[in-house]
């Protein structure tokens, strides 16, 4: 089956320490149709460096260096440049499991979905604990299904991070700049234009606390 082009999108900022790993990640996704944007908001130490680094060892990434604005406005100029069918926002000091855009992206098309969302793991220093109880639960669901269990915190986590969406619907929305939990700004606007919602609670996000 052709696959569709997915935009990846990564904020950088002063996380050098763990920046390696985290595109690594998305790297060696089993998805390869991928362009990976890096967006290093005025970073102060080496993880714009490593970011060009990264870029000259690897065509589909590229690096776009702008002076710091914030999370928010670093995501949404990385959303300006992208030009894929659909689009991820991920953040530089987590990592996410090799299946995770190809389960996302086979979820989107087989249901018809605006959006598809898989499971969290909480990655602590010594410990690792997937956000749902239940970690093999597949379903879809509308609007108020969605914010249902977006509000609940398990099924549907809270952050954008473990989310694909159609770059159709992308575009008609941005992260809030100056307010903090710009996660849940974006996820009530999301509902907005997201009719259909596919869910994974298999925990292929790896946020690391």
């Amino acid at each position: 089956m052709e696959t569709a082009l997915i935009s990846v999108i990564v904020p950088v900022y002063n996380v050098a320490q763990y920046l390696e790993k985290s595109i690594a990640s998305i790297q060696e996704q089993t998805y390869q149709n991928l362009e990976i944007i890096l967006v290093d908001d005025g970073a102060t130490d080496e993880s714009g460096r490593l970011c060009d680094s990264i870029a000259e060892q690897d065509d589909r990434v590229s690096v776009l260096h702008k002076q710091n604005e914030g999370l928010s406005q670093a995501r949404n100029d990385g959303m300006k440049q992208a030009h894929g069918d659909y689009l991820i926002f991920i953040d530089s000091d987590d990592y996410i499991h090799h299946e995770m855009l190809n389960t996302l992206y086979n979820q989107i098309v087989e249901k018809n979905a605006d959006v598809s969302i898989c499971g969290v793991m909480n990655v602590y220093s010594n410990s690792e604990t997937p956000q749902c109880s239940d970690i093999n639960m597949d379903f879809v669901c509308d609007k108020e299904g969605f914010l249902k269990e977006y509000l609940i915190g398990e099924k549907i986590p809270g952050s954008i991070c473990n989310k694909l969406l159609k770059k159709s619907i992308a575009d008609k929305l941005e992260f809030p700049v100056g307010k903090i939990y710009e996660d849940a700004f974006y996820h009530y606007d999301l509902i907005n234009h997201a009719d259909k919602y596919a869910v994974s609670t298999k925990p292929y996000y790896y946020y690391f606390h």
